[in-house]
């Protein structure tokens, strides 16, 4: 590595900035080492889910989230919010005593490769007003499915 950070100080060495040219490249090798730490401090990657939504009479909305309808990977999650099973019912599909949403778009927050935080944005194109978000502990099941 060494090496390759000296290459352009031989290139420029009769020039007048062959000083900065040097540290630069040097700089920019060590660089290279510390990109991969930077960039898994703090990841956030977006998932398209399929949602089994059940509102209990009491209010409280049961998510069961899956890749895929047929899918037997699943995490369950938990809300007692009533704007969420508002919206619920507004935008998904009634069948059976489950609502069913097809495209529900999650965003789950890494922090070195560990699962800090999920958060859901979307129930198919609508946007919602509040981002509803559940840490690990919440979390219920197999999250293997949201690795990236």
């Amino acid at each position: 590595m060494a090496l390759l950070a000296l290459i352009p100080h031989y290139l420029v060495r009769a020039k007048k900035f062959s000083k900065y040219v040097t540290y630069t490249a040097i700089l920019l090798s060590c660089f290279i080492f510390f990109l991969p730490i930077i960039r898994g401090f703090d990841g956030q990657y977006t998932h398209h889910l399929f949602i089994d939504a059940e509102i209990t009479a009491q209010g409280t909305v049961i998510l069961e989230c899956r890749p895929h309808f047929g899918d037997s990977r699943s995490f369950i999650l938990v809300s007692e919010s009533p704007e969420l099973a508002e919206a619920i019912k507004t935008h998904a599909e009634y069948f059976k005593g489950s609502y069913f949403i097809h495209d529900a778009v999650f965003q789950s927050n890494y922090r070195f490769e560990k699962l800090q935080s999920v958060e859901l944005l979307k129930i198919g194109s609508k946007r919602l007003v509040n981002d509803y978000s559940w840490t690990t502990d919440k979390l219920q099941g197999t999250t293997a499915l949201l690795i990236p």
